[in-house]
């Protein structure tokens, strides 16, 4: 049997930067190689890649076992190439010591090695997968002893070996044992890896004959134990790990990983009892969770308590770029809660001498990104908008309420209490939905409110509702604080399916400037052709409709037009994906004013001049301001009812910009 050993010593590594390792060669051949040698049950020969000054140490059995070779790349594809060629009985084990880097969340290392005056990086995964198998041999030992911290990553790494799968699931035993933990250093001590030395004098003591894994197993677990003591009381900062790949067909074992290492437990729940004790308010937790999602996207949705967060993001892998993610939510912490002080001092504490937790960074203001809640009103039993209906005779409608916050197009389901609502109920809705979006985002003020609806519902006051429960005075309102649009609540039902092509095939055209044009319009005192309408939608030639009519006049149940009201219909159910008519009209003149001047082209001008230089998916904005304006034209417009219903954000219809949002209630079973 043959027991062959690649031992891997650089000792330089071109121009990447990385200190020289002078001296190392000598070292590891007085440790790690005088063990492999003294295993007196092998036939034991060494391949050392190293500098060739490293000869003159070459003296004794050591000048007949060790074969010396210039660190080249050829060299190394040589030997691993090579290392394939011994059979099922003999031994076989790499030695790697130099620089390395993390080089991503699947924790694949990149190990530095020298090419022509630079350096490159080779991974070993693939030549470990080359050398599993039956006809490899049974017994393999690797061990590299270099860094794994993230932000040295070359721009190329090269693979060792073919990255060929293992189609026969009966592996070789492969044991690799590494310095430290994915995302640590491994640090250097008088000339020698500290890995190198403790790893190679605790296998000296086990006065092994042979490359006998099980016990070279057992003697590396007693090392990591010793490792992690020393760790816990700040002597070292390094946790070794190795993990199995057995002969018997199992799979990788990786303790490679830990949860909760880089902070120990008692610091974890020192933290977690800190903020459990700290009235946070909710612009406070909104800005730390919008924080913590901007620079670590996975987190975005994660509906945890703050106190819960903290052993859940110490459990972590380390991202491949940038922070933990524990550091970020202490940064964000200190940034943006009253909590600064006490969190800074357990930071402190946590951190000590070790770099596991990076400094605090200051944490840079968040860029505006659009945020829309939306909320669904559907209807269980009850009351249609059938004027045909005897009044006081129609049973009151029950309704249940759904909600999520969307971010640009990612959505957030919001937990809602799973009642039954009447009508008389809906401020309740606005508000539960209100408060919940609180865990998400600071920046409600600035966000859309998107009702879907019935349509029978669309004269709904709205904008009258509360936007908080309060102890005595008067509350804010929806239309004071936010924009807030109607939408099409029959298109998103179950028998609205038919409409949905039409509509979503205008989604491209809501980034549309200048678009005027792409409206319908209709002016006083008579209704639309709706014959022409329908054309014009089936033409594509039209996005949305705008009405001149006041809120009284759009509505059957106040006294208004039914043809009016009847157009709107014709519209959405062409595609419209918006409609809009003004508040009120002036007084009593069918014109709209007493001065005989109608509205409706004032309206229409000013809309053409702010759609000049910005897209028609800022209509409701600009209706909006429009109507903020102390003017005749601003008083139509305030209290506008707007239906915008954006085809890119439908978390209950399948369209081709869209999905329904994962998590959603199956609303059709009950």
């Amino acid at each position: 049997m043959t027991l062959r050993a690649l031992v891997v010593c650089p000792e330089q590594f071109g121009d990447a930067g990385l200190p020289t390792l002078a001296g190392a060669t000598q070292r590891v051949l007085d440790t790690f190689v005088q063990w492999v040698l003294s295993l007196s049950g092998e036939d034991s020969e060494v391949v050392l890649l190293a500098p060739q000054e490293a000869e003159v140490h070459l003296t004794g059995r050591r000048a007949r076992a060790v074969e010396l070779h210039a660190p080249t790349v050829d060299n190394l594809v040589e030997q691993a190439e090579r290392a394939k060629e011994l059979r099922a009985e003999d031994g076989f084990v790499l030695y790697w010591l130099g620089h390395g880097a993390g080089t991503d969340v699947t924790r694949e290392q990149g190990l530095y090695y020298p090419a022509g005056g630079h350096s490159v990086q080779f991974r070993l995964g693939e030549l470990r997968s080359d050398m599993c198998g039956n006809d490899r041999p049974g017994r393999q030992l690797w061990v590299v002893d270099a860094c794994r911290a993230y932000g040295q990553v070359a721009a190329k790494q090269w693979p060792l070996g073919s990255s060929a799968s293992v189609a026969d699931p009966a592996w070789t035993g492969q044991l690799v044992l590494n310095a430290s933990r994915d995302g640590e250093k491994a640090r250097w001590e008088e000339g020698l890896g500290v890995y190198t030395r403790r790893l190679s004098a605790r296998l000296a003591a086990a006065q092994l004959a042979t490359l006998d894994l099980d016990r070279i197993e057992q003697e590396v677990i007693s090392l990591e134990a010793e490792f992690r003591r020393d760790w816990d009381e700040g002597r070292v900062d390094q946790i070794p790990t190795h993990t199995l790949r057995s002969r018997d067909g199992g799979s990788w074992h990786p303790q490679d990983y830990r949860p909760h290492v880089l902070v120990p437990q008692p610091q974890i729940e020192a933290l977690a009892e800190i903020l459990d004790k700290w009235p946070f308010t909710p612009a406070e937790e909104a800005e730390v969770r919008a924080q913590l999602a901007h620079r670590h996207s996975a987190l975005l949705h994660i509906d945890r308590s703050m106190p819960d967060l903290v052993p859940y993001l110490a459990g972590l892998p380390l991202p491949p770029e940038g922070d933990p993610p524990l550091s970020t939510f202490c940064a964000a912490l200190v940034s943006h809660t009253r909590a600064a002080a006490a969190v800074r001092a357990w930071y402190a504490q946590a951190r000590g001498t070790r770099d596991h937790l990076p400094d605090l960074r200051p944490l840079v203001s968040l860029p505006e990104e659009k945020t829309y809640l939306v909320i669904h009103m559907r209807r269980l039993t009850g009351a249609t908008d059938d004027s045909s209906a005897v009044p006081g005779q129609q049973e009151e409608a029950h309704y249940r309420a759904s909600a999520w916050l969307y971010t640009g197009m990612d959505a957030a389901p919001l937990d809602l209490p799973d009642t039954r609502r009447t009508r008389a109920q809906f401020p309740e809705v606005l508000q539960e939905a209100y408060g919940a979006s609180c865990r998400f985002s600071n920046r409600l003020t600035s966000a859309r409110v998107e009702f879907i609806v019935d349509r029978d519902l669309f004269h709904e006051q709205f904008g009258e509702y509360p936007l908080h429960p309060v102890d005595g005075g008067d509350a804010p309102r929806l239309a004071e604080r936010n924009v807030y649009v109607l939408r099409d609540g029959y298109r998103h039902g179950p028998f609205g399916t038919g409409l949905i092509g039409a509509w979503a095939e205008r989604a491209p055209l809501l980034r549309t400037r200048s678009a005027v044009d792409l409206l319908e319009w209709q002016d006083c005192p008579e209704p639309g052709d709706r014959a022409r309408l329908r054309a014009a939608f089936a033409a594509r030639e039209r996005v949305g409709l705008v009405l001149p009519r006041g809120r009284a006049r759009t509505n059957t149940g106040a006294g208004g037009n039914p043809a009016e009201r009847d157009d709107v219909r014709t519209a959405l159910n062409g595609g419209a994906v918006l409609a809009m008519w003004p508040g009120s009209c002036h007084g009593d003149c069918p014109l709209g004013a007493p001065d005989g001047h109608c509205r409706s082209q004032a309206i229409k001008e000013r809309l053409r001049r702010a759609l000049a230089d910005r897209p028609l998916e800022d209509f409701p904005e600009i209706v909006s301001e429009l109507g903020a304006r102390e003017d005749a034209v601003g008083g139509m417009l305030r209290g506008a009812t707007v239906i915008f219903d954006d085809p890119r954000r439908s978390p209950l219809a399948q369209t081709a910009y869209s999905v329904p949002v994962k998590g959603h209630r199956d609303e059709s079973a009950r």
